[in-house]
């Protein structure tokens, strides 16, 4: 049967669902050792809108009924694999909804009004709305913020909340305006919230054509989530979907167009790295050495450059993979040279230990690929030919082993793990086009438990990342054992000295690098208003002098810059009643200035692309590997949003769909089902 999703539980991964043609589901409790089919659940769900509670187990939420008047909102105690639920908003008008940050339901009608329910205590919730008339186009809840799109006519802006001001989110005074530098020649024709931990990364795009490509920033923000700074331009886009993958806190790849300003033109990708929050980028270091041993030999510029989830979404390679219960481990798939290549068969799979700071190739050709036990069990197929082998490592990548996991070859379009499990959940289709799950079982090669100290080594980043130096405990790669810790353990954390790369550049000011890596902040725009547009009565605010510390940044002494502190106006005053002065002001010491990125802080400064006369391979790019992305577009004076919720399974019909139904004469809005 046609397979449409696999949803894992938040709080319990081996307790799963995967949703087959309406109303039939398969459903599991042991990580997929064993299914059960339920086909009387219930109805008309739309498969793309359910969210598991973040705290409670098994219960998921979920839109039903949808026609053009808008979805019913529907709860369910089991994750929807029976007929018994709870009809939350019976209107059918609601067109997205979301657990709030203390459990609570945020809402989005097909008439664009923005609020949350409140329960009366008798008969169930009813809909509050937050933002009155405005029209709300899309609303994102994160960890720390909640951001919401709202339409002033022809243009757009962002409204923001800081959850530890209002940590319920339902006190519409504490949202405010977003600000990011302005100038001529950057028109805003979309945005999309790619994280939040510490700081709030958000794209803006700047050139996006009728299919959604083209380049967009990226904005790194203060600790309010509303003030924003340039982190790098010219960011790739394609289908709707940014370059930009998150590896640990502070450390971000982004895929980058490097003939930005050759608009219709075949698309010259670069790959860079911050270990900064975005402050200063660098290329990836390629590897020395090939899979076989051999030595790497490369002319020009020798860069490794990785495919992102665009290229994943076009259904041509796998996502660009880190996950934080694999501390410091990232798998790829890329090719060493000036530029990234499209052409998937002149692409390798690669895979880093230490945060992207060295990689290692370790397979000839492109791979789709899983990893579990935080990093010691990894799985890998071929993506190029139908197959039943199946290639895994227990040493994360020294020794690679091949396993015959069916008798049939097939298709493989993706292979599934909890993070801890000893499991793999091989999805696939046979070559008629019937679909294909099978579950691999790797608990009998795990022959013992890893045992503290002699199989755990400690491990951190190179340099501290915001301020810190976390050591981390884990597996180390030679030990052949399953390691049950659920998550890998923070072992000890020590505050470093400020240096140039924990400040930025505050907003209106633009940055101007030196010889030996320190730089100075002119203002150049409008700075931020003193006191700031949001200010209670009696609370503390800072003025800066151009420097600002990054957010979420905990250094201390080193290098440090003056700092303001102020406090609120009582009533209708505008003067602050008191100042604080804090910390001192760093000497230059440099004179002889470079310029980098146009003048704006931590922006890579895009290579020109190559002459004509040089062949140069294209590149559809990568995608985020997270949220709810938003877009405005203004076609023939009407505003359209598209919003898209990816998840960890091919997109390749929807794109299709896209391709087919999107012309330059018309626009349309992607729903949840897939429809336009």
């Amino acid at each position: 049967s046609r397979m449409t999703r696999i949803v894992l539980d938040t709080i319990n991964p081996s307790s799963l669902v995967i949703f087959g043609p309406d109303p039939k589901r398969w459903y599991s409790y042991n990580a997929g050792a064993t299914f059960q089919l339920s086909q009387n659940s219930v109805k008309n769900l739309a498969v793309n809108s359910i969210q598991p509670h973040p705290r409670n187990s098994r219960q998921w939420l979920g839109l039903s009924a949808c026609t053009n008047a808008g979805c019913t909102l529907v709860l369910s105690n089991d994750m929807f694999t029976s007929p018994s639920y709870t009809t939350v908003s019976s209107a059918t008008t609601l067109s997205h909804a979301e657990w709030g940050p203390q459990g609570d339901i945020f809402y989005l009608t097909v008439s664009n009004q923005f609020g949350h329910m409140v329960s009366n205590g008798t008969s169930g919730l009813y809909m509050v709305p937050l933002f009155g008339r405005d029209h709300v186009l899309a609303f994102q809840i994160t960890d720390h913020y909640i951001f919401v799109g709202v339409s002033r006519g022809l243009e757009a802006e962002l409204q923001v909340t800081d959850l530890t001001q209002n940590p319920s989110g339902m006190d519409r005074t504490l949202y405010v305006k977003a600000s990011f530098p302005t100038g001529p020649g950057l028109p805003n024709k979309g945005y999309a919230v790619l994280d939040s931990d510490p700081s709030a990364w958000v794209i803006l795009a700047h050139s996006l054509d009728i299919w959604g490509g083209g380049w967009g920033n990226m904005y790194t923000s203060d600790e309010s989530g509303s003030q924003f700074t340039l982190a790098i331009e010219h960011t790739n886009v394609e289908y709707g979907y940014f370059d930009y993958t998150k590896v640990l806190d502070g450390v971000y790849i982004s895929n980058n167009v490097s003939n930005w300003d050759q608009a219709g033109k075949d698309k010259y990708l670069r790959t860079y790295i911050t270990f900064d929050d975005g402050g200063r980028w660098s290329s990836l270091q390629p590897p020395t050495h090939d899979f076989s041993g051999r030595p790497i030999t490369c002319t020009g510029t020798c860069a490794l450059h990785l495919h992102g989830v665009t290229s994943y979404v076009a259904g041509e390679t796998t996502l660009l993979y880190a996950l934080e219960n694999a501390v410091g481990i990232i798998m790829g798939i890329g090719n060493i040279g000036d530029y990234l290549e499209d052409d998937i068969q002149l692409c390798n799979t690669y895979m880093s230990r230490d945060a992207g700071m060295t990689w290692a190739e370790i397979m000839d050709g492109g791979s789709i690929y899983e990893f579990a036990n935080h990093g010691g069990l990894l799985m890998m197929a071929s993506t190029e030919l139908q197959t039943n082998i199946m290639l895994y490592s227990l040493d994360e990548g020294l020794t690679i082993h091949t396993y015959q996991f069916t008798t049939q070859p097939m298709i493989i379009e993706n292979i599934l793990s909890s993070p801890g499990g000893k499991t793999g959940i091989v999805m696939g289709r046979t070559p008629k086009g019937g679909r294909v799950t099978v579950t691999v079982d790797f608990s009998n090669l795990f022959t013992r438990d890893c045992t503290e100290p002699d199989d755990y080594e400690d491990w951190s980043t190179p340099t501290c990342v915001l301020g810190e130096n976390i050591v981390y405990s884990r597996r180390k790669q030679a030990a052949l054992c399953y390691n049950e810790v659920d998550r890998e353990p923070v072992v000890s954390t020590s505050v470093c000295a400020c240096t140039w790369d924990d400040w930025e550049c505050d907003v209106g000011y633009d940055t101007m690098y030196m010889a030996d890596g320190t730089f100075t902040c002119t203002l150049t725009g409008t700075p931020l208003p003193d006191p700031p547009t949001n200010c209670p009565p009696g609370t503390i605010y800072v003025v800066s002098k151009g420097y600002r510390k990054i957010a979420g940044d905990v250094c201390q002494g080193g290098v440090q810059f003056e700092m303001v502190q102020k406090v609120c106006p009582q009533g209708n005053s505008t003067t602050p009643t008191t100042t604080i002065t804090t910390g001192n002001v760093f000497p230059f010491v440099s004179t002889s200035a470079t310029t980098s990125g146009g003048g704006s802080s931590g922006a890579v400064n895009p290579t020109p692309a190559p002459s004509s006369d040089t062949p140069p391979s294209s590149s559809h790019g990568g995608l985020i590997a997270a949220l709810v992305i938003i877009f405005v577009l203004i076609v023939a004076g009407v505003v359209v949003v598209w919003k898209v919720e990816p998840v960890r399974t091919r997109f390749m019909d929807i794109v299709n769909r896209v391709r087919g139904e999107r012309t330059n004469r018309y626009s349309g809005l992607l729903m949840d089902d897939g429809s336009i």
